[in-house]
């Protein structure tokens, strides 16, 4: 909540948060402090199903899956996130090609929003 006022009091606009949320019941506060703020919430439920679902693919990633609890709703809510960026950046990008810029000018704003995203 710290960095959300942080955000207000620097003034930064379009901002989207991500959040986790457990048997379809979001932090009530967290919302409303999202839509004081101008800040666009979005929240991805975790369900059982989710947890048998990605269970192996933790296994894969980390050696301990059981031992660290939160790495499954940290994966489900990273993988959304990530989404998110990739599309937005495609959108930006698009812009940029229906004002005409120069391909070189796309090129670098390509290079600049999804290298850092692609590089894992």
């Amino acid at each position: 909540m710290l960095l959300l006022y942080s955000i207000k009091e620097l003034k930064k606009k379009n901002v989207t948060a991500f959040s986790i949320q457990f048997n379809g019941q979001g932090d009530k506060t967290l919302k409303k402090l999202c839509k004081n703020s101008g800040i666009n919430l979005i929240e991805e439920n975790f369900t059982e199903e989710d947890f048998w679902n990605n269970i192996l693919c933790a296994a894969e990633k980390i050696d301990e899956p059981v031992a660290d609890y939160a790495i499954l709703p940290t994966l489900k809510l990273s993988e959304k996130a990530s989404k998110y960026l990739c599309q937005h950046c495609m959108l930006q990008l698009e812009r940029c090609r229906i004002k005409k810029l120069s391909k070189n000018k796309v090129a670098n704003l390509a290079e600049r929003l999804l290298v850092p995203i692609l590089q894992e």
